[in-house]
């Protein structure tokens, strides 16, 4: 048989003066007119209260108001009798004393509900008789759904977490008042964070409720399957409007173990330095004319004419045309297709060298597609200009004569020059070459043990004849020691081998004429009018062609 306890009510005035007070919440909580709204308190935010303490409510806005007392945890709707506050009549603070040993181990065991209609509380406390301030649970804190919380722009804040979880039936958790409310704005975020649902329940859902218990917004999760699940709720400007004076999160037929609000922060556009490269993506997927890999807006926004977007392959599989391709955020095909017949060594990099129309399609977003290949990463890799060193009291005149990308290994060469050019290298690339020049060649992707090496044909010898090259940071040059070995490179161009690097790009630097534009202790340069053609070798008023003179270029015709 099922124990009454009762709750004696005492109108104080001298209690408040002589008694410490625990405050176990503190808010704003309207009561409406249905009579089914309650504060509802926790067994650990009432683990202060002791015999012959009080329960203070403070109410205002009374209206024909009849309040009561519940224990919460069996049936939070029915209270316990003698308990009714029937014949309040004014606002202010209303206490009860807990003088019954049973009433109060109820309490520690079960919490408390406090119901009511036609009223606002905006406090609940516990008066120590003795004049003891009690601790307010364990470990001393104030009940975390209530403790006054600062949203901090880009913070996500906890309001609730059990680790059991609370199942949801229509029952409302993480109670908010204006303190909060007032805080959310447009674009701010409820997470709320669910474990599961119940199979039964026909339509599981989690819903944002005002101060009032009115409907926000709620999300079904008929089509969740994997938990835990994170209900986001990103607020409108109207949604934010509702939750000003407080919120609460209910729901049926799920468990939720948390509750968080997330303050909105404006974040700055990314960006990328040159040169500087950028993982997209990884993983492994097989492409059957399916895509992987899709970006977002926010990294298209990233892309200019020549970077570069390198997607690494792993295998190729009996496709008759295995390729790799890119396209834009609506599927359409951009750029040049790489095909992928004659490679045969993997993993290799499929490099998309982008224009300036390129970049301009994949800026609202971007995908990998392809056929017969297996991909495992996209990387942007941010152009930068190469700015060629020089050795002091040498500066050359840089002449670009080659670009591409091509792995280097023991059975795989580079042949640049006249002779054995295999990559529609320009047939004079060497054309000129004297004494004293230099050849850069520039490479990346050099693994730990990767060998560089530059072979000439001497005279008509078929043997082919290493040169010793100085390798720096992202190339290697050779300084042409003779003029007769200028002339074989000139007849015969260069092998570059080696193993375990790309080469990039061949550049041919001849030494500049000092006389010609030079800077001395910050003065504006001193020009001599001497004209270059565009291997800076120097040139008279009667060549025809692209002329370089004081820094500028023009055509001489």
């Amino acid at each position: 048989m099922k124990k009454i306890i009762t709750l004696c009510f005492i109108a104080l005035t001298s209690v408040t003066l002589m008694a410490a007070e625990t405050v176990v919440w503190q808010g704003t909580k309207v009561l409406g007119a249905e009579g089914n709204d309650a504060i509802t308190l926790t067994t650990e935010d009432v683990a202060a209260l002791e015999l012959n303490d009080y329960i203070a409510v403070t109410i205002t806005d009374l209206a024909d108001t009849y309040c009561q007392l519940n224990i919460a945890g069996t049936n939070p709707w029915t209270s316990i009798p003698g308990t009714n506050w029937s014949d309040i009549t004014e606002a202010g603070e209303h206490t009860y004393q807990v003088a019954d040993e049973d009433l109060l181990q109820s309490i520690l065991t079960g919490g408390l509900m406090i119901q009511g209609k036609l009223c606002t509380i905006t406090k609940v406390t516990i008066l120590h008789e003795d004049g003891e301030s009690g601790e307010g649970g364990e470990g001393g804190d104030p009940d975390p759904e209530h403790e006054e919380v600062t949203l901090v722009e880009g913070d996500t804040v906890t309001l609730f977490e059990d680790a059991e979880g609370v199942a949801m039936s229509w029952n409302e958790i993480c109670e908010q008042n204006a303190a909060l409310g007032a805080q959310l704005a447009e674009k701010d975020k409820i997470i709320v964070t669910v474990s599961a649902k119940e199979a039964a329940c026909e339509w599981p859902k989690v819903i944002l409720r005002d101060a009032t218990s009115i409907e926000v917004v709620n999300e079904l999760l008929n089509d969740v399957s994997t938990f835990p699940h994170e209900v986001v709720f990103e607020l409108t400007a109207d949604e934010a409007a509702a939750v000003q004076e407080g919120f609460r999160i209910s729901g049926d037929g799920v468990t939720i173990t948390k509750v968080q609000a997330y303050k909105y922060k404006e974040e700055e556009p990314e960006t990328l330095q040159p040169g500087e490269e950028k993982v997209l993506w990884e993983g492994s997927e097989t492409l059957a004319w399916n895509e992987v890999a899709e970006q977002s807006a926010e990294v298209g926004a990233l892309l200019a004419e020549k970077d570069q977007l390198i997607v690494t392959v792993s295998e190729k599989g009996t496709a008759d045309w295995p390729k790799v391709l890119l396209r834009d955020a609506s599927s359409n095909a951009v750029g040049e297709d790489i095909l992928l017949n004659e490679v045969s060594e993997f993993p290799y990099d499929a490099v998309f060298t982008l224009t300036a129309a390129d970049a301009a399609a994949l800026a609202d977003g971007f995908k990998v597609c392809g056929d017969g290949v297996t991909v495992t990463k996209l990387v942007l890799k941010k152009y930068k200009e190469d700015v060629d060193p020089v050795e002091p009291g040498e500066p050359y005149v840089d002449t670009e004569v080659w670009s591409g990308d091509v792995a280097i290994s023991w059975n795989q060469e580079v042949y640049a020059g006249t002779e054995l050019d295999t990559y529609d290298v320009q047939q004079d690339m060497f054309a000129g070459l004297s004494e004293g020049d230099s050849i850069k060649v520039y490479f990346t992707d050099a693994i730990e043990d990767a060998q560089f090496n530059l072979t000439y044909k001497a005279g008509e010898n078929w043997d082919w004849t290493s040169l010793e090259v100085a390798q720096k940071d992202g190339f290697f040059t050779y300084k042409v020691a003779s003029e007769v070995i200028a002339q074989d490179i000139a007849d015969h161009g260069l092998v570059i081998r080696g193993q375990g690097y790309h080469v990039v790009r061949i550049v041919v630097g001849k030494p500049r004429d000092i006389t010609s534009v030079v800077e001395i202790n910050g003065q504006q340069p001193v020009f001599s009018n001497q004209r270059y053609n565009i291997l800076g070798q120097p040139v008279d008023e009667n060549y025809k062609g692209l002329v370089i003179m004081n820094g500028k270029k023009f055509f001489q015709q």
